[in-house]
């Protein structure tokens, strides 16, 4: 049998670095990531990201610098260029973004950003408009000002672009300095981490059919996996989360360690129907969440685009994109080189049948 995932123990570590500084953001009366399924979601959890956010307080000014609340950061833009694939260690990788210069790192933010609103990772536009903007500071001003991101998080990036050699700099210096912290809480459970990588990876590629499909209980599919192969990395931090990283190296889908809990409970209690009508209709009862499903139905898939019709922040729409497909209301497809979301009219129709006849409507 032909193996369609494989796990890399060195890059999940690398990763579950340069995610965790994050967390100084973590507040858990906002878990948005969750929101559907709070209550599946150990006390264990809430309380490691508790802790760990109070440690990280002492840098929450600098790192917020760097690491924005709209779920994007310095470091995870660099990744649309610079993978960290090839390297042994995150120090390692670390040494090489220190080594690019100015302008390069100014391109490389432009063009994740670009691509990020356009959902184009892989776009020559978002390329050519980096080469554009990087020697022009007034368009440059003028197209993050138009970015669908909070005021804060647009004059972060402004600053940023003014000394990003420097700045860049600082960020990565402060990185180096929580690595005590980090291995404090992810050395205990590292071998842990490496030895359900092995074991997961080794029952996706032994699933006949859609191995995703299956596991996830219809929200993923074996079509969103970034190229041809699927790179996946486990990530203890974002443990009750899935993020997806097409990028211009090998694209990769970072795989929360506990997700595949949530959705082992969630199989169960969909086995009665009615959690599903539920679940429906909360998400349909959000007037924000129902205008953004109503604009996916009407073929409009950009967060950018999205956020601006309805006057709110592309994080605040991703928030309702992700909670609208837990709940499968709405499937994501990879079609032309970009990921978009469909109505999920199957799970709709169902439900709504299922209502008819529950209150004997005929």
């Amino acid at each position: 049998m032909k193996s369609l995932f494989s796990f890399y123990p060195n890059a999940s570590k690398i990763y579950d670095y340069l995610y965790f500084p994050s967390l100084v953001h973590y507040n858990e009366q906002d878990n948005s990531k969750v929101d559907n399924h709070k209550d599946e979601v150990p006390e264990e959890f809430i309380k490691l990201q508790t802790e760990i956010s109070l440690k990280l307080k002492p840098y929450k000014n600098i790192l917020s610098k760097y690491y924005y609340y709209d779920d994007i950061n310095i470091i995870h833009l660099l990744l649309g260029k610079y993978s960290f694939f090839d390297y042994v260690n995150v120090s390692d990788y670390l040494d090489a973004l220190q080594n690019l210069d100015s302008k390069e790192i100014v391109k490389t933010i432009i063009g994740s950003l670009e691509a990020k609103e356009t959902g184009t990772p892989k776009s020559q536009e978002a390329r050519k408009l980096a080469e554009e903007l990087v020697n022009d500071d007034s368009r440059l001003m003028s197209w993050i000002n138009k970015l669908s991101y909070s005021g804060e998080t647009k004059w972060q990036l402004l600053t940023f672009t003014k000394t990003p050699k420097e700045s860049l700099n600082e960020c990565i210096n402060t990185l180096r300095s929580l690595e005590g912290i980090f291995l404090e809480y992810y050395s205990p459970v590292e071998k842990k981490i490496m030895d359900y990588g092995e074991e997961f990876i080794l029952r996706l590629n032994n699933v006949e059919g859609d191995a995703l499909d299956k596991i996830t209980n219809g929200t993923l599919k074996n079509s969103m996996i970034p190229g041809e192969k699927g790179h996946m990395l486990i990530s203890y931090f974002g443990d009750y989360s899935i993020h997806i990283y097409p990028g211009v190296g090998p694209g990769f889908i970072a795989w929360g360690m506990g997700i595949e809990e949530i959705f082992q409970k969630l199989s169960k209690r969909e086995e009665n129907e009615l959690s599903d009508r539920i679940l429906l209709f909360k998400n349909l009862g959000d007037k924000t969440r129902y205008e953004v499903l109503k604009c996916i139905a009407s073929g409009t898939t950009s967060t950018k685009v999205i956020a601006k019709e309805l006057g709110v922040s592309s994080a605040t729409i991703s928030y309702h994109i992700s909670n609208l497909t837990t709940s499968k209301i709405i499937v994501p497809l990879h079609a032309e080189g970009r990921y978009i979301y469909v109505v999920n009219h199957e799970t709709i129709e169902k439900c709504f049948k299922d209502l008819k006849k529950d209150l004997k409507i005929t």
